[in-house]
């Protein structure tokens, strides 16, 4: 895999750790499935966490305004945290392209192309992917 996206992809979940942080010291629990997630989600659909970040909860996932860009992600089936949705990926680097090697939106998904074409990358579901296990 192109060294970039993989800096991309962890900037991206390390992004989500920090989501799951807030969730955690803000009380809204990490769901355990997507029924849990539905609950949490119709209780809580918008607001902001302890620290004063603005959230948006929706389908299997959450928006959050993060210093750095807005993080989106969805839950897996199980709670899962490592689905990528490349146009989110873009979205929370769109202001960073170039800290991370790249000139376009576009060249990212070039190489998020590519590194489906060469099995780096999974599909995992309708419109998520993953890496590999």
């Amino acid at each position: 895999m192109d060294p970039r996206l993989l800096n991309v992809i962890e900037e991206y979940f390390s992004g989500i750790q920090v989501v799951l942080r807030l969730m955690q010291k803000s009380g809204i629990p990490r769901p355990k499935d997507l029924s849990e997630w539905m609950v949490t989600r119709n209780e809580m659909q918008i607001g902001s966490f302890c620290d004063g970040t603005r959230y948006f909860m929706h389908g299997y996932g959450i928006a959050v305004d993060l210093p750095l860009g807005v993080m989106d992600f969805d839950f897996g089936p199980n709670g899962e945290v490592d689905l990528i949705d490349i146009h989110w990926v873009i979205k929370y680097v769109a202001q960073r392209l170039n800290d991370f090697g790249f000139n376009s939106e576009g060249e990212i998904k070039q190489c998020f192309d590519k590194a489906i074409q060469d099995g780096e990358i999974v599909k995992f579901g309708t419109q998520n992917y993953r890496l590999p296990q």
